[in-house]
């Protein structure tokens, strides 16, 4: 089956997993705002974290070849053994900069999510190469779960609501996330603090300023996206389910009025079906 490496970087970190046989068998989560030192660094732990190559079979030959999973000349160096790649960006200098450490790094096959590769659904949207390559990711990752019909929501910096039916992407909703919103009112005014969100359901009444803030932040956002789940439920007469992932997942799924699927890996799961779709 391989070893696959998938990365998603979204707007404030880099999320990455490796496949072995078609299961995760390591995850990283790095907020380095320094492309080349966390990607050399991601990928040399990848590279560690694979299982050594099996030699090549020879009639009446017995056990591993000297030098076995080593570099030419059997000098100690490892070969690279990460049959390919697959990985979404939005953020341009990160979509430039992870194909080159993975070239760096010996990986040859590499997949990068997005309208030009092929899919398990159409994208029936205006501009289909504006769709983002996490939400393209996500949606493939319910495929490869096994859905079909799906409200997908990806709760992270900017938190989408997208609609999977009929076998084509129909598009969605994007809003702004937690921190997002809570910045938004910092810099949109001329008293209001610059605070973290509170990693959880907020209380209200908010006894403060800052206890206010995230009330109307977190319970904001909860009350946006049970709409925008609704509405897109309520545009697809044929019934289907509604997935969460993302950071933001755990603390907005309990509070949305409706039975929803967690699925942490729903991002990279998608990747590496892309993947598999895309490496002839």
């Amino acid at each position: 089956m391989g070893t696959i490496l998938v990365l998603d970087r979204g707007n404030r970190s880099l999320k990455c997993a490796l496949f072995h046989s078609g299961r995760i068998v390591k995850r990283w989560l790095d907020d380095s705002s320094s492309p080349p030192r966390a990607l050399r660094r991601i990928v040399a732990e990848a590279l560690r974290e694979c299982p050594e190559p099996e030699p090549p079979a020879k009639p009446g030959a017995k056990g591993k070849r000297p030098g076995a999973g080593r570099g030419k000349a059997g000098r100690g160096r490892r070969t690279a053994l990460i049959e390919g790649a697959a990985y979404s960006s939005v953020v341009p200098e990160w979509s430039a900069a992870i194909p080159r450490a993975l070239r760096a790094a010996g990986v040859r096959r590499i997949v990068a999510a997005g309208s030009r590769i092929e899919m398990p659904f159409s994208l029936a949207v205006d501009a289909p190469d504006r769709v983002g390559p996490d939400r393209i990711a996500a949606a493939a990752g319910v495929v490869a779960y096994g859905g079909r019909d799906a409200v997908v929501i990806d709760a992270g910096s900017a938190v989408t609501v997208d609609m999977l039916a009929g076998g084509a992407f129909l598009g969605g909703a994007i809003f702004p996330g937690e921190m997002l919103l809570l910045d938004a009112l910092h810099g949109g005014t001329a008293a209001l603090p610059r605070i973290p969100p509170a990693g959880g359901p907020a209380r209200v009444p908010g006894k403060d300023t800052a206890g206010a803030m995230r009330a109307g932040a977190f319970w904001g956002l909860v009350g946006a996206v049970k709409e925008l789940v609704r509405r897109s439920l309520s545009a697809y007469a044929g019934g289907a389910a509604v997935w969460i992932t993302g950071g933001g997942a755990e603390a907005l799924g309990p509070h949305l009025g409706i039975e929803t699927r967690h699925e942490p890996d729903l991002v990279a799961v998608g990747l590496h079906y892309l993947y598999k779709l895309n490496e002839k």
